[in-house]
């Protein structure tokens, strides 16, 4: 290619762009993820002499550490640990799982049922265990799938409702007695994954 400009003559070379392409494991590794909402994270090294790499797997991340050199040759150690697809970033950044809870997140975290992993994230959100505390106060936790109005007026109808005559029940106001519970603390709501929650025993958390 040429260019002229006030006969001058330059001569452009045009290198052409070679994308960079990943692995053809991380490939199939993300597109199981986006299927199946598998964890995929990335361990970046603090080093600026490292390469990084994927995992999805505690061994994942054990066998490439074992093997992660800088350019001198030096093992690398420290890793910051990136959230890169799967169903949990909500709950891994919740946790703030780092290198160190890695094992855990895999091994404790992962298998847990989808009501289990919202109690966690309360108990991570709102009370702000570290992820070995929070498993631990993993079964004080007690949910409703749903709203603090919902759960209150479960709650009133369960332990009260009975003993108030069947003519006066139309006058009670449910929305006071949610509001008195969410001031008391004795209720919180809040959402997960794009569902609604309530824990029903904030107060003893």
């Amino acid at each position: 290619m040429r260019w002229t400009r006030e006969g001058a003559t330059f001569r452009v070379l045009m290198i052409p762009h070679e994308p960079i392409k990943e692995p053809e494991r991380i490939m199939n590794s993300l597109s199981v993820a986006r299927q199946t909402g598998t964890t995929i994270l990335f361990a970046h090294p603090y080093s600026l002499d490292a390469k990084g790499f994927y995992l999805d797997s505690y061994e994942d991340y054990t066998r490439q550490a074992a093997r992660c050199r800088d350019r001198l040759g030096h093992h690398v150690e420290e890793f910051e640990i990136q959230f890169i697809d799967g169903d949990d970033g909500e709950l891994f950044r919740a946790l703030e799982v780092g290198q160190s809870q890695l094992e855990a997140w895999f091994d404790d975290v992962e298998p847990l049922t989808q009501d289990q992993k919202a109690a966690l994230f309360y108990v991570a959100e709102f009370s702000g265990y570290p992820l070995a505390d929070a498993l631990n106060n993993l079964n004080d936790i007690c949910l409703y799938q749903g709203t603090l109005l919902e759960a209150a007026t479960d709650l009133f109808e369960e332990c009260y409702a009975h003993d108030i005559p069947e003519n006066v029940r139309s006058y009670i106001d449910y929305d006071a007695f949610a509001r008195d519970l969410r001031l008391g603390g004795d209720m919180t709501e809040f959402s997960f994954k794009g569902e609604v929650w309530t824990c029903t025993n904030s107060n003893e958390v």
